[in-house]
């Protein structure tokens, strides 16, 4: 079967980032891409279906990006106030700066 993402998915892969501690290697090292095994661990919540480490990654990589592009454009726009940000979205922002900090 094919693993597709949904909402609650998707919160469920930034919780199990954050307790790995993914983020908290160097880019590129081999620790981190051990880490990157919360594959298995989502894979186990979901049985019959597979989720790769890649997949998981991807997943991430394109969240981070969304992230990245929506808080510019908060910064750039004049008069919008920050909207209350959803526990997603504070995970996000958490594992963004996390992310940068081990650059």
């Amino acid at each position: 079967r094919v693993f597709t993402w949904n909402d609650n998915k998707d919160l469920l892969l930034l919780k199990e980032i954050a307790a790995e501690g993914v983020l908290q290697h160097k880019s590129k090292s081999r620790e981190r891409g051990a880490c990157w095994l919360v594959a298995n661990n989502l894979g186990n919540n979901f049985p019959n279906v597979e989720v790769t480490s890649r997949a998981v990654r991807d997943r991430y990589r394109m969240f981070e990006r969304r992230h990245k592009s929506k808080m510019a454009e908060e910064e750039r726009a004049t008069g919008i106030s920050g909207e209350e940000l959803t526990e997603g979205d504070a995970l996000l922002e958490e594992l963004t700066e996390m992310n940068e900090e081990t650059e």
